[in-house]
């Protein structure tokens, strides 16, 4: 339907100007009309923006694509639900429909399994993590606090930095939704993140987030 057309745009564009309150009324009305998947992700990403956890987490139970299932493993996760969020991911989370790349889901795993005392788990998490995307310096902090002996030149350098950044042909081949005008970046909210330089490395291990925060994904 046309009218379901312009308000996905209308949440997109909201969400990309921060406007929450305006992006959930929206995405309400959207999934009032349309009840999908893609709805319900929508209103869960502006209920998330709008630190409505809960009922982020309602509206994707239970999550049926992987972009859902990432999504409710974040929230699950914020809420102490440790192995329902363990549970999102494993059953398939990344790299299809839009979803977070690997990296993301290795890197949120590992902030699960560091959370239940899993540590050893969560090294490897963290590492797998940085293998597929170096820019996810959060995983290095937590490693450092993990006790881990890893050097951030292993991972933060130009050439594994540029190895790991899709190219736009890449981009457009990932995410051909990005081709449509309706839709928007409202991924991009899930996914932003401030990246430390690499002199940060070992002596930010007192500044990251204490497990049980997910500090990959930003929040209002």
């Amino acid at each position: 339907m046309a009218i379901d057309i312009a308000l996905r745009a209308a949440v997109d564009e909201s969400l990309a100007a921060y406007a929450t309150t305006n992006a959930v009324f929206l995405a309400e009305r959207l999934l009032a009309s349309s009840p999908t998947p893609e709805s319900k992700y929508l209103l869960a990403t502006a209920y998330h923006a709008a630190g409505q956890t809960h009922r982020a987490y309602a509206v994707l139970s239970p999550a049926t694509t992987p972009k859902n299932r990432y999504l409710l493993a974040v929230c699950a996760f914020k809420l102490g639900k440790l192995q329902e969020a363990e549970n999102a991911l494993l059953a398939g989370a990344s790299g299809v429909e839009g979803a977070p790349s690997e990296a993301y889901c290795a890197l949120l795993l590992g902030q699960i399994c560091r959370a239940g005392n899993r540590n050893q788990k969560a090294t490897e998490h963290f590492l797998r993590a940085l293998e597929l995307q170096p820019a996810l310096w959060t995983a290095y902090e937590n490693l450092c606090q993990l006790g881990a002996d890893e050097d951030a030149a292993r991972f933060f350098r130009e050439d594994t930095l540029l190895a790991a950044t899709p190219q736009p042909q890449q981009q457009h081949l990932l995410h051909p939704q990005h081709n449509n005008p309706a839709s928007s970046s409202h991924l991009n909210v899930l996914h932003m993140q401030q990246l430390p330089t690499p002199t940060q490395g070992r002596d930010s291990r007192e500044r990251s987030a204490p497990p049980g925060e997910y500090s990959g994904i930003a929040t209002p």
